[in-house]
């Protein structure tokens, strides 16, 4: 019984060994696919101690077409805090278009 603590810890560790080395990376593990490639980072003004970056990449899925993946990054303060956001391709197009409405370039 001494040794249920240390075998539990040893499991999530070798689980979360496995997700980083299935996914391609720590971030491809925290996405649930592998990352096939970043098309870009918008990082606005740093606002008081904190700066929130915004990252695109297309991530592999079981479709044909990949997932769009949102990488939200915020620093300052001596922290950080990633937060991911997966979509469908329907899902980011959706996104685009309330996106353009919101800077009144929509329809």
């Amino acid at each position: 019984m001494e040794y249920l603590p240390i075998l539990a810890f040893a499991a999530v560790a070798a689980w979360l060994l496995y997700r980083v080395i299935r996914h391609g990376g720590v971030k491809g593990a925290v996405f649930g696919s592998r990352i096939l490639e970043t098309h870009g980072e918008i990082e606005p003004s740093r606002r008081g101690l904190t700066a929130t970056a915004v990252k695109v990449h297309s991530i592999e899925s079981d479709s044909v077409e990949p997932d769009v993946g949102l990488e939200l990054v915020s620093r300052g303060g001596g922290k950080y805090h990633m937060t991911p956001v997966r979509l469908s391709r329907a899902e980011a197009r959706r996104l685009a278009q309330l996106l353009q409405q919101a800077t009144g370039q929509g329809a």
